[in-house]
């Protein structure tokens, strides 16, 4: 495999040269990625109105939520 399509499997996927995956988000980001996804599903995908005002209320909360 060539150095380029290497490099390129580790920006894509995360793989190492070595075959291994980067590590799992600690125990104290968990709560930050729920965080994050529920107010995906919260704002986006059951929010009412446009998707750009839908997209804005996500990231609001994201950026500003109880949280962070």
């Amino acid at each position: 495999m060539g150095t380029r399509r290497r490099q390129s499997l580790v920006k894509a996927y995360g793989i190492e040269a070595c075959g291994r995956q980067r590590p799992a988000p600690r125990v104290g980001e968990a709560a930050v990625l729920a965080y994050e996804r529920d107010a995906f599903v919260r704002h986006v995908l059951d929010g009412d109105g446009e998707s750009a005002a839908r997209v804005a209320a996500w990231s609001g909360d994201v950026l500003d939520g109880e949280v962070r």
